[in-house]
């Protein structure tokens, strides 16, 4: 029987090489939970796509991120912030030549949405945008060894 949860849409359910129904969306927010939850922050990826070679969709996103006070009022409370990005798409373009030759590997990554908002815990305000894009490149040195633990 196929799960159905909030790391999953229904079009990621598959089955397994066992036979079973799995999610394949459960695998990345595995992978990705030190990124995904920490001490500062959570992120709720909802409605996952099946990953494609070039991305993945997404219903929401939602993030609540705390911040720690100020310098100039050290004994205030931290704010807490919530963004939620509506149905959209991560993408990313990995430059796989530029491994030849160098231990260089260039990746562009992309996020397209449908709606941004973004509000801190008091509702004193909100901050909304429609069809937000944001993109980035990344050049990431590969290196023997270099990972820690």
């Amino acid at each position: 029987m196929g799960r159905k949860n909030s790391y999953c849409s229904a079009a990621a359910v598959g089955h397994g090489s066992d036979g079973s129904m799995a999610c394949v969306s459960d695998v990345c927010p595995a992978l990705l939970r030190g990124a995904l939850h920490g001490p500062s922050h959570t992120i709720e990826l909802n409605g996952l796509g099946r990953p494609g070679p070039g991305g993945i969709g997404f219903t929401s996103i939602t993030a609540t991120i705390t911040t720690p006070p100020g310098p100039c009022s050290p004994d205030s409370a931290p704010s807490i912030y919530r963004a939620s990005l509506g149905k959209g798409r991560i993408g990313w373009k990995l430059n796989l030549s530029s491994l030849f030759g160098s231990a260089l590997l260039n990746a562009d990554l992309s996020l397209q949405s449908d709606s941004l908002a973004v509000q801190p815990e008091s509702g004193q305000f909100v901050f909304t945008d429609r069809n937000p894009a944001l993109s980035a490149t990344l050049a990431v040195a590969l290196q023997r060894g270099a990972a820690q633990p």
